[in-house]
């Protein structure tokens, strides 16, 4: 079974998992969000029934599919403390936040 973890959980984020878990496309169960609101959290989880973290490691820990959905201005904040687990488990990245090339994406995830 294919896990995704969703770095992130704001609007845009919000808007796929709700198109994925509406669609039937993929259990809740195997939705992982971290956040570091713990408002929106707790309305993913109980609008979508997907499982959440505060902590970024913890939710991809088991992640086939990380798709990045945080603001361009931090994701190298965001990216930089998750290389060593990126790299050892090597799964798929999936960038929505506008403006970052795939160099930079590279750098930072290791």
């Amino acid at each position: 079974m294919t896990h995704v973890a969703f770095i992130g959980g704001g609007n845009m984020a919000a808007a796929i998992i709700g198109g994925l878990v509406r669609q039937g496309d993929m259990p809740a169960s195997q939705i992982h969000v971290s956040d570091p609101n713990e408002q929106q959290r707790q309305q993913l989880a109980d609008n979508y029934g997907v499982l959440v973290y505060a902590d970024n490691e913890q939710a991809i820990a088991q992640a086939d599919v990380v798709i990045l959905a945080v603001k361009p201005q931090v994701m190298s904040q965001v990216l930089t403390p998750l290389q060593t687990q990126l790299s050892e488990r090597q799964p798929l990245l999936i960038s929505i936040a506008a403006g970052i090339d795939m160099a930079s994406l590279v750098h930072w995830s290791g």
